[in-house]
């Protein structure tokens, strides 16, 4: 009997396929997509970029990063509640969701088409820890707007408040644990930031905040142990972790001398490519492979590499300007020589 000849490809060589040119794109930027939820799809690619700002505390000072993308921040955040359609549990459906880390305090700079954001994460939706946070801040634009407010919503339950008095923001936040259901997080962004502002943020974290301890019946309880922000250098990006005790100022320029003070520790991953060729198949295979540094200088501030969670990655260009059309084309090179040796088993 003969065999019907597979023109068509199947599931597994698709896949071989389309792994070797996301590979490929990926390369020189961070590719963020939205956690699966209420039917969405959505991956969007947002660049890590030197974003012209520096974070300072006390004597450290961190070179900020910027994400870009065509989304206004509401979309790249997309923050739903009971109030919202579609529904949703509280917290971000958006790409921005895949930065949330459980137990963490993070804040970057956003920029979409609508101008430049401060934005602040808190926690991961689905996780199993809560928290509480106060954010007292001073030097926000007055024509800005905090175009994301999570949480705002109309129900008795809605315990964050967004307050503003001379020309200063009181922010509490308090969020539940509740993996069941996908609480856990909160946050917002503020949009309007301009090279002309300077922007202090005092923090409390914990039993400092505000609403630390109220609905523990509600069963918003739990600790932040980590608060840290996007930094970018030659090397690339990463997260920069902060004291939580410590005021930071944020502001246009760069860090001066080496752009960090004392107290600074960075864990740096540097990517390495090697090619190697198949004499008898004659197919080549290109490999990355990540290799991680870090340097300690002290207790202020240490530093993580950026990737934190699913649809996340991130890539430092070392010098290989070709590796993103490489693997692209290793990958349809495979695939083509696996397709070839199949009809002519067949």
């Amino acid at each position: 009997m003969s065999r019907t000849r597979r023109t068509s490809l199947n599931r597994r060589t698709f896949l071989r396929t389309v792994a070797g040119i996301a590979v490929g794109v990926g390369v020189g930027g961070v590719t963020i997509a939205s956690a699966d939820g209420a039917g969405d799809n959505l991956v969007q690619t947002g660049h890590v970029t030197d974003s012209k700002y520096a974070l300072q505390q006390g004597d450290t000072c961190v070179p900020l990063a910027v994400i870009t993308s065509d989304l206004p921040v509401e979309k790249f955040y997309n923050y739903r509640s009971s109030d919202t359609d579609p529904k949703g549990w509280y917290s971000s459906y958006g790409p921005a969701s895949a930065l949330e880390r459980a137990e963490t305090s993070e804040l970057y700079l956003y920029r979409g088409p609508k101008g430049t954001s401060l934005v602040f994460m808190h926690g991961k939706r689905g996780s199993n820890g809560g928290g509480s946070v106060t954010f007292h801040i001073t030097g926000l634009p007055d024509d800005g707007e905090w175009a994301v407010a999570d949480d705002q919503y109309n129900a008795s339950t809605n315990y964050d408040t967004f307050q503003k008095a001379d020309d200063e923001w009181d922010v509490d936040w308090t969020w539940a644990s509740d993996a069941k259901h996908g609480g856990g997080a909160d946050g917002g962004a503020f949009r309007g930031l301009t090279p002309d502002d300077s922007v202090t943020i005092h923090p409390a974290f914990n039993e400092e905040a505000r609403l630390y301890g109220q609905h523990l019946e509600r069963d918003y309880a739990g600790k932040v142990e980590n608060w840290r922000a996007l930094s970018t250098d030659s090397e690339g990006s990463q997260w920069a972790s902060l004291n939580m005790t410590k005021p930071v100022v944020i502001h246009a320029g760069q860090c001066g001398g080496s752009g960090g003070g004392s107290g600074t520790g960075t864990t740096t991953t540097k990517s390495t490519t090697t090619t190697s060729t198949d004499t008898s198949t004659g197919t080549t295979t290109t490999t990355t492979t990540a290799e991680t540094t870090e340097k300690s200088a002290g207790n202020d501030t240490a530093t993580q590499t950026v990737a934190s969670g699913p649809g996340t990655q991130t890539s430092s260009p070392v010098g290989q300007d070709g590796l993103g059309v490489m693997t692209a084309l290793s990958g349809i090179l495979g695939t083509g020589l696996y397709l070839f040796r199949n009809r002519n088993e067949e």
